[in-house]
């Protein structure tokens, strides 16, 4: 999964997906949630109001339904 971290921060989105899927959905989402979050500490409130409980279960489902799915794959 550093791996995938290492390609994506270097600009190189193949590669990241090719070594981890999942690494590099955590990364997207880590890329997405550093400007969110400095927006929020400066404003005192999130930019689009406070997130929904369910979206939230549902990208994080999704990760880690990616991640076993490719751990499938590989011990297979």
């Amino acid at each position: 999964m550093t791996t995938s971290w290492a390609y994506l921060t270097k600009g190189n989105v193949v590669g990241s997906i090719r070594s981890n899927a999942a690494g590099f959905l955590l990364g997207l989402a880590a890329m997405g949630s550093a400007p969110w979050m400095l927006i929020t500490a400066l404003r005192g409130r999130p930019p689009l109001g406070y997130p929904n409980e369910v979206a939230a279960l549902i990208a994080v489902s999704g990760v880690a339904a990616v991640m076993v799915a490719e751990w499938l794959y590989r011990v297979m």
